[in-house]
């Protein structure tokens, strides 16, 4: 499944232990507008978002692609292995 995510806001914070920014991002579709958003939040934003091939333009966009990676079941009662 692929999804498109806008940067739509920018925070610039500074404080005494140092400043840090924080990029929020959305999905561009109604459906999920609330409720599947992400940020990415760190002290050197050019490093980390270049990294993370993420823009850092208010109104830029991204695809992300989902794919099932994994299979949820449910666990037997009672086995405690499989909680540690």
């Amino acid at each position: 499944m692929e999804m498109k995510y806008i940067l739509y806001s920018r925070v610039h914070k500074t404080l005494e232990a140092g400043e840090t920014w924080t990029f929020k991002y959305r999905p561009v579709g109604p459906e999920y507008k609330h409720i599947c958003t992400f940020e990415v939040s760190s002290k050197d934003p050019y490093d980390t978002l270049g990294n993370l091939n993420l823009p850092q333009g208010i109104g830029d966009v991204i695809s992300v692609n989902v794919r099932e990676t994994n299979v949820q079941g449910k666990l037997p009662k009672g086995d405690k292995k499989a909680v540690e």
